[in-house]
């Protein structure tokens, strides 16, 4: 079994509210759980709409 961990920092760019962020974030989440069959956890920023 191989465990990894990886911390990511997200600026987001041309995005204007809190729904635009949750858009980009479940997009790429999707995309990292269908092409790489991982667990993925937003765990901070939920108020700030432009980091993620």
């Amino acid at each position: 079994m191989t465990v990894g961990y990886a911390e990511v920092s997200l600026h987001i760019h041309g995005v204007d509210s809190l729904k635009g962020k949750r858009r980009v974030v479940k997009s790429i989440v999707d995309r990292l759980r269908s092409r790489f069959n991982v667990s993925v956890s937003e765990v901070d920023k939920h108020d700030l709409w432009q980091a993620a």
